[in-house]
C-alpha cells in the first residue's frame, strides 16, 4: 500500500504565514481521502487554525528549525492524531533545516511511511519522504529539490538525445516532471486523440484513455486515431495501438478505459492520474470530469472548440473558436467560465430527474462540424499551459479564448471570471471519496 499526500500550494504558503516563531508550530489541515487497493491519498486544500472541530481525516504539519528536530516534531504531530482517524503527519524544515521534509501516516497505534508529497501549484513538485520513528535522534530528510535531475552532460543518453531540443527549450527538470506525469485523457475522439499523441511525442510515459464510444466513419477524418480497419473498435483501443506505433519510448504504459467517466473504472483512472485532460464534446461528461478533478485535487486542462454558422459555411456570419482552461485549486470549471447547457448537463447526470432518453441524433444535428486545424490549435495551447505550469511560469487558473474573425484571422485573449465566494462547485475541493455521495444532490439541486 502506497501512502501519498497531495496538498494545495496555498496551504503551504498559509502555513508559513500563520506559524511565526515562538508558537507550537503545529497546524491542522482537514483532508479528504482517496482510497484504492494500491494507494491511500490525503487531499488537503484549506488550512484552519484553530483546529476544526469534529473527527475526520487530517494532515498535521509541524515545523522544525534544525534537521535533528524533524523526528521530535513528527512525534509531536503524531501525539495530536486522533486514535480512530487516518492522519498524515509532516515535518517541514525551516531555518538551517530549510529544504528538508519527513512524514508518516498514522492509523490508531500504527505508523506507516508516506511515500510522496505533491504540492499542487506552480512547478507541481513531487518529493519522496522518509518515515522517522519516534525516539530517533536524527535521520536523513528528503531534499525538496530531489526531483531535480543533474545537468545534461555530453554525450547525452539516447533518450535525452531524442528530446534534447525540447529539454533545451523547457529545461530538464520540467521535462522530466512532464514525462513522469500520469495523465488521464477523458474523451478520446478528435481533440482527445490529438492531445494523447502530442503528449506521447513529448515523452510522457503514462496515459489513461477514457471514452466509452466506438469508432464510426465520421470520427476518423479529424482525429489521430487510425484507419478504416479500426471501424467498430472502441476509440481507446484504436488510439492505444496508434500511440504505441508513434511512441519513441519502450516504457510507454497505456490504460485504455472503454467506459463513461461516471463508471468505476474511469474513477480509478482519475484517482491514479496526476492531471486530467477533458476533451469531451458532451456537457454532462465535461461537468462530471470537472467535478472529479475538484474532488481529487487534480489540475484540469479543459479543451472545447466550436464552429457555428447558418447555412453556407463560407458565409461571413461564421464563428469559429476555442476555449482552453487550466483549473487549479481555489477555482472550479463552473466559476471559471462555466459549462454550456449546465442545467441540462446536471439533469442528465441524475437518473431520477433526467428526461427520457431519445434516439441518438446524427452529429450534424448537434454541431456544425469540426476542423483538425482548430482542434490541434486548442490542444497545443493546453499543452503549452502544461509545460509552463510545470516550469513554474503559470501560477494560477487560466482561461484562454481563441477566436477567428470574419476575415479568418485568429486572436487569443486571457479571459477573467471573478471567483464566487460561495461557489458550490469550489466547495467540493479535496473532499475525495466522501464527496462522491454529494454529487447527485449537488447536480439535482443547483
Amino acid at each position: 500500500m502506497h501512502r501519498h499526500v497531495r496538498i494545495s500550494e496555498q496551504v503551504l504558503r498559509q502555513l508559513l504565514e500563520r506559524l511565526p516563531a515562538g508558537l507550537q508550530r503545529l497546524a491542522i489541515c482537514p483532508a479528504g481521502l482517496s482510497r484504492s487497493p494500491q494507494r491511500q491519498e490525503w487531499l488537503g486544500h484549506t488550512l484552519h487554525r484553530p483546529p476544526p472541530s469534529g473527527p475526520g481525516p487530517r494532515i498535521l504539519i509541524a515545523l522544525a528549525a534544525e534537521p535533528g528536530l524533524l523526528p521530535a516534531r513528527l512525534a509531536a504531530a503524531r501525539a495530536e492524531a486522533a486514535a480512530d482517524e487516518p492522519v498524515a503527519c509532516l515535518a517541514l524544515g525551516t531555518g538551517s533545516a530549510a529544504g528538508t521534509i519527513a512524514g508518516m501516516a498514522v492509523t490508531g497505534a500504527e505508523a506507516y511511511p508516506i511515500d510522496r508529497l505533491t504540492l499542487v501549484g506552480p512547478g507541481f513538485p513531487e518529493v519522496g519522504l522518509t518515515l522517522l520513528p519516534a525516539g530517533r535522534e536524527s535521520a536523513p530528510a528528503a531534499d525538496l529539490q530531489c526531483n531535480r535531475a543533474p545537468p545534461i552532460k555530453q554525450p547525452p543518453s539516447p533518450t535525452l538525445a531524442i528530446w534534447s531540443r525540447t529539454i533545451g527549450a523547457l529545461g530538464e527538470t520540467p521535462w522530466r516532471r512532464l514525462t513522469d506525469l500520469r495523465v488521464a485523457i477523458v474523451g478520446c475522439g478528435r481533440s482527445g486523440s490529438v492531445a494523447a499523441l502530442a503528449l506521447v511525442r513529448l515523452g510522457v510515459r503514462h496515459l489513461f484513455l477514457v471514452d466509452p464510444d466506438t469508432l464510426e466513419p465520421h470520427n476518423l477524418g479529424e482525429a489521430a486515431i487510425g484507419s478504416l480497419m479500426d471501424l467498430g473498435r472502441t476509440k481507446v483501443a484504436a488510439l492505444a495501438d496508434h500511440l504505441r506505433a508513434q511512441s519513441l519510448r519502450d516504457d510507454l504504459t497505456l490504460g485504455p478505459v472503454p467506459h463513461s467517466i461516471l463508471a468505476l473504472p474511469a474513477l480509478a483512472a482519475v484517482k491514479a492520474a496526476d492531471v486530467l485532460f477533458s476533451c469531451v464534446d458532451n456537457p454532462a461528461a465535461r461537468l462530471a470530469t470537472a467535478h472529479l478533478a475538484t474532488l481529487y485535487l487534480r489540475p484540469l486542462f479543459d479543451i472545447g472548440t466550436g464552429i457555428f454558422h447558418a447555412g453556407d459555411p463560407a458565409a461571413s456570419g461564421r464563428r469559429l473558436g476555442a476555449d482552453v482552461r487550466l483549473v487549479l485549486p481555489g477555482r472550479c470549471l463552473s466559476c471559471l467560465g462555466g459549462v454550456a447547457a449546465s442545467p441540462e448537463a446536471r439533469a442528465a447526470l441524475v437518473p431520477e430527474v433526467a428526461p427520457p432518453s431519445s434516439p441518438r441524433r446524427a452529429w450534424h444535428d448537434e454541431r456544425s462540424g469540426s476542423l483538425l486545424s482548430l482542434n490541434a490549435l486548442a490542444v497545443h495551447l493546453a499543452v503549452r499551459l502544461l509545460e509552463d505550469f510545470l516550469g513554474g511560469r503559470v501560477a494560477g487558473s487560466t482561461w484562454l479564448h481563441l477566436e477567428f474573425n470574419p476575415a479568418g484571422l485568429p486572436s487569443i485573449e486571457q479571459r477573467r471570471s471573478p471567483a464566487r465566494p460561495a461557489c458550490p462547485g469550489c466547495a467540493l475541493t479535496a473532499l475525495g471519496d466522501a464527496g462522491l455521495q454529494r454529487l447527485p444532490d449537488w447536480w439535482s439541486s443547483q
